[in-house]
Order: C-alpha cells, then sequence, then structure tokens
C-alpha cells in the first residue's frame, strides 16, 4: 500500500523521491518512493485532470514500523544497528534540519526507516552552510570529547559512500509537472556541490574546539544517466 502526501510543492516531492533514493543507495532504510499521477475524486477532491503526487510504500502498515518516543532508546538502536553515524552523515549531505523521532521508523525486527524529507534541501541554501542536524546534536550531547572524535572518525569513514552515490537522472515523471526535471537536476547539482563541504561540516559538528584539518576528498560521482526510478 502507498501513503500519498498531497499539497506538496513539485520541489517538495522532487526533494522527497530524490532523497528516498539516495538513502536507499548509500545503505539506509527508507520507504520505497514514487511519483504518481493520482485521479482527484479518489482523494477526496473535484472531477479533473490527474495531478502529480510524491507516494511512499506505508512500511508503517507492512511491518508495524512506528516511532520510538524515548529518545535514549533510539539513539542506543541507532548506534546497536551501526546506522547512527551513516544517518549523521546523510542528514548533513541532504540539509535535513527538521529530524526527529517521529521520522525515524522502527520496525519489530529492528529495521529502522528513515522518512519525510521533503524539508530537505532548503530552497535559497548555499552548499557550504551549517544547519541544524538535531540527529548529530542529539548523539554529541552525552559524549566525551574522546568519544567525539572516535564517533567523527566513524562518520568521516561513511563519507566515501556518499560520495559514490549515483545522482542520476529525473525521474520520468518529473516530466508531468511544470519545471519538474529543472528542479530535480538543480537539487542534483546542490548535493554534488554539498559533498566539497561535508568533511568540514561534520568535522566542526563533533570537534568545534579543534582546528579543521581537511582530509581531501574523493571526487563526487557525476550523474548516472541509469539511476532512475
Amino acid at each position: 500500500m502507498l501513503y500519498i502526501k498531497l499539497n506538496l510543492s513539485t520541489r517538495a516531492m522532487m526533494v522527497e523521491a530524490l532523497c528516498a533514493q539516495l538513502a536507499q543507495c548509500v545503505g539506509l532504510d527508507c520507504p520505497d518512493p514514487y511519483l504518481v499521477t493520482v485521479n482527484p475524486i479518489h482523494v477526496g477532491r473535484p472531477a479533473g485532470s490527474k495531478i502529480l503526487a510524491f507516494g511512499a510504500l506505508d512500511v508503517s502498515s507492512k511491518s508495524m514500523a512506528r516511532p520510538i518516543r524515548a529518545l535514549e532508546m533510539l539513539l542506543d538502536l541507532l548506534h546497536r544497528l551501526k546506522v547512527a553515524d551513516l544517518a549523521c552523515a546523510f542528514d548533513e549531505w541532504i540539509c535535513n534540519d527538521v529530524r526527529s523521532p517521529s521520522d525515524i521508523l522502527v520496525s519489530p525486527e529492528s529495521r529502522i526507516f528513515l522518512i519525510d524529507h521533503e524539508a530537505a534541501i532548503g530552497e535559497g541554501l548555499e552548499p557550504g552552510v551549517a544547519l541544524t542536524n538535531w540527529l548529530a546534536q542529539r548523539i554529541a550531547e552525552g559524549m566525551t570529547l574522546e568519544e567525539r572524535a572516535t564517533f567523527l572518525r566513524k562518520v568521516r569513514a561513511r563519507l566515501a559512500a556518499l560520495r559514490h552515490a549515483s545522482l542520476g537522472a529525473a525521474p520520468l515523471a518529473a516530466q508531468y509537472s511544470q519545471d519538474g526535471v529543472r528542479i530535480y537536476e538543480s537539487l542534483v547539482q546542490f548535493l554534488e556541490d554539498r559533498l566539497l563541504h561535508i568533511d568540514r561540516l561534520v568535522s566542526q559538528r563533533f570537534l568545534p574546539e579543534q582546528r579543521y584539518l581537511e582530509e581531501p576528498p574523493e571526487a563526487p560521482v557525476k550523474n548516472d544517466a541509469n539511476r532512475t526510478s
């Protein structure tokens, strides 16, 4: 079953679709994304032309995934499943400054699903900007300086997965919306540019006390036209 989000702007739909694809590409669980055309009368609207909407596989009904409201329990689970470092790096990359426990779902089998990315990659941002990273901040709060340094090394090691992600061509469904392809391509360009700053951003986030020492990043992977959805 699909969960359909109505009333999203074209840009928000493209952000949702792209971020979900990238999460899966780097090894994070995220519900399969879809751009779908919907008959308005099927969603409680007056009859008319089909509308483009964002849809995602409804993991809450399929796998009984639910949020964990107890923060300490959630963070412990992220560490035990060895995804805390990658999730921090991912949110830094996509400029997701509104992450919260409500958009981290946990299944009975202890699978972590990241959802709701429409507010990521805010319009008008510069690629090198430092924003709130809720997950990184919550994790760092309970750590000593030595523990933060150790965790940072893990996060930096995860950056290779981000740099090897294929930022592909716009989904065919993007053509149903005016400027959909242009918006998608601009988002891809932003993410490629942000990779040039990501090591500095995560380093300064976890070790603000220390001077940033740059590690030469691998070159970002350019567009792969075969990566579509």
